[in-house]
């Protein structure tokens, strides 16, 4: 309702001198945009972002699996303390790092149900690769074959929970999931 009870029509297309003078009204006369909804689409959503986070704990739970077993790794593979270091640090973490960026680009461009799915498996392989390495070199492979698969999962997890989500409960979406 605008100025004197009077109906602001909505404005499905407008230009960019529309949607500025709508941003120079006070808040309570702006065009609102609604977003129908329905029960099962609010069901969809709320069990996107669970089934996500529950992916985001078992991935983090992965990577930091390591951090509980250094004494027993350390005694039989023989490894030093520099060595256990780049176990947990650099072999995980630079290639993480590096690669969530052209994880994000691949996330805007292929199907992300199936790029999830997809470096889901690769990282439980590397997560099995780790568990049955016989040697420091098969752990470190195994260590950056983790960070690959897992980098993929936060572009593409935010990507799905901005299109899944309507615009009013994402930063509750947002903040579950992290």
């Amino acid at each position: 309702v605008g100025k004197k009870g009077t109906q602001v029509p909505p404005r499905l297309i407008r230009d960019a001198t529309m949607a500025h003078q709508d941003a120079l009204l006070p808040s309570n006369e702006r065009p609102v945009l609604e977003i129908p909804r329905s029960g099962g689409h609010a069901f969809r959503q709320w069990y996107l972002v669970f089934v996500l986070t529950l992916i985001y704990v078992l991935n983090y739970d992965d990577r930091g699996a390591l951090n509980l077993i250094v004494n027993p790794i350390k005694e039989d593979l023989h490894v030093s303390d520099v060595q256990m270091s780049l176990l947990l640090g650099l072999s995980f973490a630079t290639l993480y790092s590096l690669l969530s960026i052209p994880a994000g680009y691949l996330a805007d461009i292929v199907n992300r149900r199936a790029m999830l799915g997809s470096a889901i498996f690769f990282w439980s392989c590397m997560a099995s690769m780790c568990g049955f390495a016989g040697s420091y070199w098969q752990l470190f492979a195994g260590r950056i074959g983790l960070g690959v698969g897992e980098a993929a999962l936060p572009p593409t997890a935010f990507s799905l929970i901005r299109d899944g989500v309507p615009p009013a409960d994402r930063g509750r979406a947002f903040a579950l999931y992290q």
